[in-house]
């Protein structure tokens, strides 16, 4: 490739990274002042001051994001975005609103808007954030639809692959011994040869054994099976999802078998992009209904504490008040993270200081429900580069899942009734790495269900007593600082939280590897 050619593929990226933002407002100081926002943070912005310009602007430039104002002169947001929706302007907004508008601006969410902002404090500062996350969210989007593509993809190829005979096919007597099988199918299950598969019979390779009797129930009903899903064990102990059609005549069985291992993969994807997506949905409303009461009582617990003696108990419960109010207000922002993928500023913060705030919180409920909490933090642990909000958060989660297990499994007063917490220093790819581990003798979690106990929704505590959600936030943090979160756990005996967390001189590290670049 010449010069000019790379010179040429630099400036397509450049333009197909440029975002274009329509700014739709009446008042044109307050537009103008708007756009001067959105251009510092690179953006590249036009301005409407009415309806039906924006209308006619949108017709003729492509545009990414419209900001619209919720009263115009001409007419109200609700009447262009149904002109948008007659031209098939598929664009998405954000509508901007005056105090005392809020309502009406969730109704015109509704309606397709991607998000609502009131025009005071600090909207001009949330402005690009606005459109920075709305930009990521449409991108995360674009992502989902290619996997959809790529799943049609891949039940094409499926589709191609039975059209060309490149599947496995078998023959097997009534006992399943295996008569025939072709190389596909030796290769599909690991076997070295059709000769070496042939030497075994169906039932070792079934995971469910059962699913041969269901097989046979339904061969003799019908006579045969057009598509029968079950799991078989390859030589490497892989299970495989296989799809296959079977016909029985006189004392043999035969048919095909199909691996559709990927296919099964692909779907859970999709699905947990999709539950990933409602959840971004759900953190957002969230976000909105939980912090304007939250403010309030923040105000009101201010008035208290101004009002009162320094030294009284009423101030400092004031304070307290106004500090989790603060706390409650920051995790209503963190939800946001299971869709965006977004983490705060980081900082070095000690371990113990995290530690002593966490269990500054729950230790009355753990006195109470008589749990014992030992603690084992050296005083030489490097501080971990954390956002302290968010790892506070995973501590507050694991000491709370912790003490519902140590209550089911110790209803009362136990010496076993213990939460252990340790850390220690470790190395990981020559990189310095904290480990915190929160082990506790409670009633553990079982087998079949430890893979899928961070799963978003998937909760072991009985109906509303969780969410499913905090394990999930827990991993998704974790994992946004570049950490790691292993469970262990055995049913009835106890559950082994290890966390991976890098330390302070990683940043160091990291800095002076960009500066020999």
């Amino acid at each position: 490739m010449t010069e000019k050619e790379r010179k040429e593929d630099r400036v397509k990226d450049e333009t197909a990274n440029t975002r274009t933002i329509l700014v739709v407002e009446d008042d044109e100081g307050l537009s103008r002042l708007i756009a001067k926002h959105l251009r510092k943070a690179d953006f590249d912005v036009a301005v409407a001051n009415s309806g039906t310009q924006a209308i006619d602007r949108i017709a003729g430039n492509p545009t990414d994001l419209v900001l619209l104002d919720y009263k115009l002169g001409d007419m109200f947001a609700a009447q262009v975005v149904e002109v948008f929706n007659e031209r098939q302007f598929k664009i998405p907004f954000v509508i901007m609103t005056g105090h005392g508008d809020e309502k009406i601006a969730v109704e015109m969410m509704k309606s397709g808007a991607r998000d609502y902002i009131v025009k005071e404090g600090e909207f001009f500062a949330l402005l690009p954030s606005i459109a920075k996350r709305i930009f990521e969210e449409l991108q995360n989007e674009e992502k989902l639809t290619q996997a959809n593509k790529a799943l049609e993809e891949s039940e094409r190829k499926y589709r191609s692959i039975v059209d060309n005979a490149l599947v496995g096919v078998y023959k097997t007597n009534l006992r399943g011994d295996i008569l025939y099988a072709n190389r596909a199918l030796s290769i599909m299950l690991g076997y070295e040869s059709p000769e070496e598969l042939m030497l075994y019979n169906v039932l070792q390779i079934y995971k469910n054994k059962n699913e041969r009797n269901v097989l046979f129930d339904k061969l003799k009903k019908s006579g045969g099976i057009d598509k029968f899903e079950c799991e078989v064990i390859s030589t490497n102990g892989d299970t495989l999802n296989i799809i296959l059609s079977a016909t029985l005549a006189g004392n043999t069985v035969s048919g095909v078998v199909m691996n559709i291992t990927e296919k099964i993969r692909l779907q859970a994807e999709n699905m947990r992009a999709g539950q990933l997506a409602i959840i971004g949905e759900l953190a957002a409303g969230a976000a909105h209904e939980i912090n304007n009461p939250i403010y309030g009582i923040i105000n009101y617990a201010q008035l208290i504490a101004d009002e009162s003696d320094g030294d009284s108990r009423t101030h400092k419960f004031g304070k307290l008040i106004i500090e989790e109010g603060n706390r409650i207000a920051d995790i209503t922002k963190n939800l946001l993270s299971l869709s965006r993928g977004k983490t705060n500023e980081k900082r070095p913060v000690q371990i113990y200081e995290l530690f002593t705030n966490s269990l500054k919180l729950t230790k009355v409920q753990l006195k109470k429900d008589n749990i014992i909490i030992k603690d084992n933090i050296p005083k030489n642990i490097p501080a971990i580069i954390v956002n302290p909000q968010e790892i506070h958060q995973v501590f507050l989660n694991l000491i709370q899942n912790a003490r519902y297990a140590l209550n089911e499994k110790y209803p009362g007063k136990d010496n076993d009734k213990i939460l252990e917490i340790s850390c220690s220093k470790l190395l990981i790819d020559d990189y310095p790495y904290v480990r915190i581990i929160f082990y506790d003798r409670g009633i553990g979690i079982p087998e079949n269900i430890l893979s899928k106990v961070t799963n978003p929704f998937f909760t072991t505590k009985p109906h509303a007593g969780g969410t499913g959600l905090g394990l999930s936030i827990s991993q998704n943090i974790i994992n946004n600082h570049d950490g790691k979160m292993t469970i262990e756990s055995t049913y009835g005996e106890f559950t082994n939280i290890i966390i991976d967390l890098p330390a302070e001189k990683l940043t160091t590290k990291n800095e002076n590897k960009d500066t020999d670049n």
